[in-house]
């Protein structure tokens, strides 16, 4: 009897693995991916010019912009800091001809996401390119 109730725990598993792998596909394709624990996640375009500061996500009043999952690619050699307003929050990210960089999703729990990095609340997320220009996708959260 024990024995047949582990073989539904390691279906049941599979299952929650296989849910947890389309939710974070789904960020991936998806512009709106829901709410969970306080939080709101979205996914968006990366697309920076070079040599420039822009913004990625507006601000939003009294709130905290999450960086969830980022993947982003240079069309030449370059570097882009990601930044709260004008205050860095990742160091100078560099980055090889045609390289790229990414930071994949950090499970907390089976619906949720750890961060990467925060904004500080009221702050827009931007990012501040170097002789390279940046497209990729991010995947982010907004504090509710």
């Amino acid at each position: 009897m024990l024995k047949r109730h582990w073989r539904w725990a390691a279906v049941l598993g599979l299952a929650v693995l296989a849910l947890a792998t389309a939710q974070v596909y789904a960020a991936m394709t998806a512009k709106t991916m829901g709410r969970y624990g306080g939080w709101a996640y979205y996914s968006a375009e990366v697309d920076l010019p070079a040599g420039a500061r822009t913004e990625i996500v507006a601000a939003v009043a009294g709130k905290r912009i999450r960086v969830v999952a980022l993947m982003i690619n240079a069309n030449v050699a370059g570097t882009v800091t990601l930044e709260s307003a004008t205050t860095a929050i990742s160091g100078d990210i560099n980055l090889a001809a045609t390289g790229g960089f990414v930071l994949p999703p950090v499970p907390e729990e089976s619906a949720r996401f750890y961060g990467w990095m925060d904004t500080a609340a009221g702050e827009a997320l931007n990012a501040t390119t170097v002789t390279c220009t940046i497209d990729g996708v991010l995947v982010f959260a907004v504090e509710q």
